[in-house]
């Protein structure tokens, strides 16, 4: 890819740091739940939990500029296409971009809650049947929620693929790499990217359910998509294995930081 200046090799890597921090927080939770029972979480979950622990405050306004700086990189990937990689994928760079500034938002009102001049706000199962619910209110509502829940499959679909195939190792700067470290990172790598596809798949799944039924209730994040696992035969085991891949993908993204192939000497 074309090099990039060493501000937006900054705003990158740091952005990479947070992304990585959100998803081994939401895999950590999954697993003592998977372990030890209690009720599973999300993004907002896992941000609370930051919250609790010593310098918490700190920690979830760092995430939430890195996750700014994250979103900024997606916009830059949408709107510039540094990597020539077609309209599809920059469509969902873009939606990407404010899925990371919604999430930032989440780390930042979090803060603020703790502080007393917030709210806690909506978790991620609410507010998608609040989403739902008003997509169903909409013209063609039950069509455009199930063409949504689709759209998920379909990308679940390619998330998986992405992880059978490893493609993502083009995006890595392997000359820098041992290979110790190309099998580390590209295991991790195709664990992540798998335990993402069956989580966007079950969201999806209720995204359909909800539109056959006419039932937002039937809609559901993250937090929905695990509890689901953990209601199944060997659903510990289930969860435990999914929280595994969360967790692999915040270390893969961590590696990111480091072997993400951003031109020159990156």
């Amino acid at each position: 890819m074309k090099s990039q200046s060493g501000f937006l090799k900054f705003i990158i890597r740091f952005g990479f740091l947070a992304k990585g921090a959100v998803y081994l927080a939401v895999g950590l939770l999954a697993l003592q739940v998977a372990g030890f029972g209690g009720e599973t979480g999300d993004t907002k979950g896992a941000l609370e939990e930051i919250g609790r622990r010593p310098f918490g405050g700190t920690l979830l306004v760092i995430l939430a500029v890195g996750l700014l700086h994250y979103s900024a990189w997606k916009f830059v990937e949408a709107f510039k296409d540094p990597e020539n990689v077609g309209k599809g994928l920059r469509v969902l760079y873009g939606a990407s971009g404010f899925l990371h500034i919604y999430l930032a938002y989440m780390a930042a009102r979090t803060v603020l809650s703790g502080l007393g001049v917030m709210g806690g706000g909506k978790s991620g199962d609410q507010s998608a049947q609040s989403g739902t619910s008003w997509l169903m209110s909409q013209g063609f509502g039950r069509w455009l929620v199930g063409a949504v829940g689709v759209v998920a499959f379909g990308i679940s679909i390619s998330q998986l693929l992405v992880g059978y195939r490893a493609k993502f190792r083009e995006k890595l700067a392997l000359r820098d790499m041992h290979a110790w470290e190309k099998i580390a990172v590209i295991t991790l790598g195709r664990m992540g990217f798998c335990a993402r596809a069956l989580l966007i798949a079950l969201v999806g799944l209720f995204l359909v359910q909800a539109a056959v039924n006419s039932d937002s209730d039937n809609a559901g994040g993250m937090a929905k998509a695990l509890a689901t696992l953990l209601e199944q035969p060997f659903g510990p085991w289930l969860l435990g294995a999914t929280a595994a891949g969360l967790i692999a993908h915040g270390l893969f993204t961590w590696a990111m930081m480091r072997y993400r192939d951003l031109g020159g000497d990156g």
